[in-house]
């Protein structure tokens, strides 16, 4: 029997637009409009295009809300951060990034 040993190494906080282009994603930020904020009460959202996160054996959509752009992104850096990532989920393509710590830092002030 083989055991393959894994080096635990220390992985820093990723700035998520740096994140975004080393994989060459789109970071998609959206507006709500008025009565589409009744439910969130945040004006609004973002997603990387074509990104899904693997909850155990499913696929599920993650967005960041925010009243900000620069508060959505940071939102979505909680919910996709530390997790594994799968772009094209349905296609012969299909890749599974797992995801480190994102942060928002590089603020758009937007």
């Amino acid at each position: 029997m083989e055991i393959n040993r894994i080096k635990d190494i220390e992985i820093k906080d990723i700035e998520i637009l740096d994140f975004e282009k080393e994989l060459s994603l789109e970071l998609v930020i959206n507006e709500r409009n008025g009565a589409n904020t009744q439910y969130t009460g945040k004006k609004y959202y973002c997603s990387f295009e074509d990104i899904e996160v693997k909850d155990g054996i499913m696929l599920v959509s993650a967005f960041g809300n925010g009243n900000t752009i620069d508060e959505s992104i940071k939102a979505y850096c909680k919910r996709i951060g530390n997790k594994f990532l799968v772009q094209g989920s349905h296609t012969k393509n299909r890749i599974e990034i797992a995801s480190p710590k994102l942060v928002h830092t590089r603020l758009l002030n937007k």
